[in-house]
């Protein structure tokens, strides 16, 4: 067995004179197959990013959907902190610590089961190093903090400006 590397566009020329000088040597050019190859593994890059994607906005419509359905207890607590003398600001404030420490629980528990799920397939499955890449945990962390504030204060915006008696009325 032998490799031969030659300059672009003599490829055929140094094939042809190699089988033509020894008719029993089996000459396999190898630059398709690592062409082939490197498509097929930027192909499979894209699909899990793609699942990863999919993934996240998943998580993400979960936890909008938990926020909405707990609209109209935070719309409650705005009413009951308005009459204890809230002002609007108060009330915010609030809710958004309340978020705050969602999306920390929610990006801590992101970290632990992205850095065991990517342990599992980098290590167990395909037995190459498995390397944490701190920089996009961060950016994971603060993303999911950054959404949890932004779904939550959008989902209970309305909230802010329920006048009391219409929710004491109809509790």
């Amino acid at each position: 067995m032998a490799s031969l590397k030659v300059e672009e566009g003599e490829e055929v020329a140094v094939h042809r004179a190699i089988t033509d000088e020894f008719p029993n040597v089996t000459a396999i050019r190898t630059k398709e197959i690592f062409e082939t190859l490197t498509g097929m593994l930027g192909e499979i890059g894209l699909a899990i990013r793609a699942t990863a994607a999919v993934g996240i906005l998943a998580g993400i419509l979960v936890l909008a959907g938990a926020i909405a359905a707990g609209h109209r207890h935070r719309v409650y607590d705005a009413v009951i902190l308005k009459i204890l003398g809230a002002v609007r600001k108060d009330v915010l404030r609030a809710f958004i610590i309340e978020y705050v420490i969602l999306g920390i629980i929610t990006g801590f528990v992101a970290l632990l089961l992205g850095a065991l799920a990517g342990y599992v397939v980098v290590d167990v499955v395909m037995e190459i190093d498995f390397v944490l890449l701190p920089q996009a945990m961060i950016a994971t962390a603060l993303a999911s903090i950054v959404i949890t504030v932004f779904f939550g204060l959008v989902g209970t915006w309305s909230a802010l400006g329920v006048r009391p008696v219409e929710i004491l009325r109809n509790p």
